[in-house]
């Protein structure tokens, strides 16, 4: 798993963010690393944490679920 980030953010990318609260950087992280997040994600929606809420309603498309205190669970 790489330590540093792959790619450098521009001063672009941290004006857009400063103006924005949010920038899409691509590439920053490993392929190990994605698969690592995957899985946690994946192990979240099988197993939420006591304080989980879904907040996508019946009917909507897609699937949303908050999950806080997952480091305490895991």
């Amino acid at each position: 798993m790489n330590r540093e980030s792959l790619n450098g953010i521009s001063p672009a990318e941290v004006e857009a963010f400063q103006k924005d609260g949010a920038v899409h950087l691509s590439g920053m992280l490993d392929e190990e690393w994605i698969e690592r997040l995957r899985a946690g994600v994946a192990r979240t929606v099988d197993h939420p944490t006591p304080l989980h809420t879904i907040q996508t309603t019946e009917g909507e498309n897609g699937f949303f679920l908050s999950a806080i205190c997952m480091a305490q669970q895991y």
